[in-house]
């Protein structure tokens, strides 16, 4: 009985210390690549069983998470998806790129409401919603397109191509796309982060950082970016100044096992990153 007793408490000051320093794991996903946050509720895409992201084997899906509790209401939410990767909400409906195509689902019956087949790429990846419009982006031949909601129609951004093109956030106020590149061929971490400015229609790399860039992120004129460095549990997250283009390293509590396309928390206190090789997601303090 005292043993089982020390064993409790000694769970119990675990859980207390982890809470304490502002970190929370939440297991049991198939390679996450992707979330978003809709009032207390976080939804991951997940790639499926096998880390194969442009096979078409039907065993993707959309989970469902409650941000307070720290729990998976629905690991299923959505099915029937092939590889799922960037998510975006407007209007009540969540929109998910997979492999060649968009689809978007009412948040409430979860039917199918919106989907557009991109013919121009096989490896669509990460989305943003603007008003009326969906920004997604190639990874397989670094196009961005601009997606119309309600003609189901889309057009290339011509003046912007990012090779090996992954993590996309846009900036109303500014009118811009923030894009990283995970890598020119797959192999080497020479992926760069663009601006790409959509009034001018003009495009520039914004730092000289470089790596296996994932995902990015904007909080008061900071670029956050994820970068795998490699294959294993190595990833970290970089901090750009969008004034000076500085960047340096965010410390976090540990190395991350391939962070992917990650959010900021709406209140603007955690990131919330998918660790898609582990089949993690990790709720970081903003300190």
């Amino acid at each position: 009985m005292q043993k089982s007793l020390l064993i409790i408490a000694f769970i119990s000051s675990s859980i207390y210390a982890n809470a304490q320093s502002g970190i929370k794991t939440i297991t049991g996903f198939s390679h996450p690549e992707s979330v978003c946050q809709h009032g207390s509720t976080i939804y991951v895409s997940n790639v499926g069983e096998k880390l194969e992201p442009d096979q078409k084997d039907n065993d993707g899906f959309i989970s469902k998470v409650n941000l307070k509790t720290g729990k998976i209401e629905e690991l299923k939410f959505i099915t029937g998806l092939n590889a799922p990767k960037g998510l975006a909400i407007a209007d009540n409906v969540l929109y998910v790129t997979d492999i060649d195509r968009v689809l978007g689902f009412n948040l409430k019956s979860k039917e199918k409401v919106f989907e557009l087949t991109i013919s121009e790429s096989v490896f669509i990846n990460d989305i943003e919603a603007a008003k009326g419009i969906l920004y997604a982006l190639a990874t397989d031949n670094g196009k961005i397109f601009e997606i119309d909601i309600q003609n189901k129609t889309y057009k290339t951004i011509a003046f912007a191509t990012v090779p090996g093109a992954n993590g996309l956030s846009y900036s109303a106020k500014a009118n811009k796309l923030y894009c990283a590149g995970f890598s020119s061929d797959g192999q080497k971490p020479n992926g760069n982060v663009y601006e790409i400015n959509l009034t001018n229609k003009t495009m520039k790399k914004l730092s000289d950082y470089e790596g296996f860039l994932d995902g990015t992120a904007l909080k008061a004129g900071k670029l956050y970016i994820s970068d795998w460095k490699a294959f294993e549990k190595k990833g970290v997250l970089t901090e750009v100044d969008l004034n000076s283009n500085e960047s340096h390293a965010i410390k976090l509590h540990d190395l991350i096992s391939g962070p992917a396309d990650f959010i900021i928390s709406n209140d603007g206190n955690f990131f919330i990153i998918p660790e898609m090789i582990a089949g993690n997601i990790l709720i970081e303090e903003i300190k």
